[in-house]
């Protein structure tokens, strides 16, 4: 039996737009929205595979916004490292963009020390918008996706 993540779908931590303006579906991330003190992390994990089971049939584009994050809203380096490893093969190579809106200094960092266990095509897919009109200006997503 699946277990139910309704408490999670709830807070709208991850939102899928069919298309991004380019014929790929787009995975918004908030991570604002993610609260690390109190949530299961793996039941996040959960909810964030069955997502990405539809999504990443096929190229695809992530923006996650950093924005109004604080430290209860950041997983920790060991989360990551163990599970991106987990993670299908097709969620890393149909990814055509994942873009980082207001990167800090916790984003940034994170990406470097995971840099081991990143491969080098990783680097040409991550996109940091300091504006979220950067996102089209880059020709990341196009600018009416938001407009829905």
């Amino acid at each position: 039996m699946e277990e139910s993540l309704e408490d999670l779908e709830a807070l709208r931590l991850f939102d899928v737009i069919e298309d991004d303006g380019f014929g790929r579906p787009l995975l918004l991330v908030m991570g604002c929205r993610l609260d690390t003190w109190v949530m299961e992390m793996n039941r996040v994990l959960m909810l964030f595979v069955r997502l990405m089971h539809d999504v990443s049939r096929a190229p695809y584009s992530v923006v996650y916004f950093n924005s109004n994050v604080g430290w209860r809203n950041q997983p920790g380096f060991a989360f990551f490292a163990s599970n991106y490893g987990v993670l299908p093969a097709r969620y890393k190579k149909n990814v055509e963009h994942l873009s980082i809106v207001h990167p800090g200094m916790w984003v940034r960092s994170m990406f470097l020390l995971l840099r081991p266990i990143l491969s080098a095509k990783f680097w040409s897919k991550l996109h940091y918008a300091d504006r979220l009109d950067e996102l089209w200006l880059d020709d990341v997503i196009q600018k009416d996706v938001f407009r829905a």
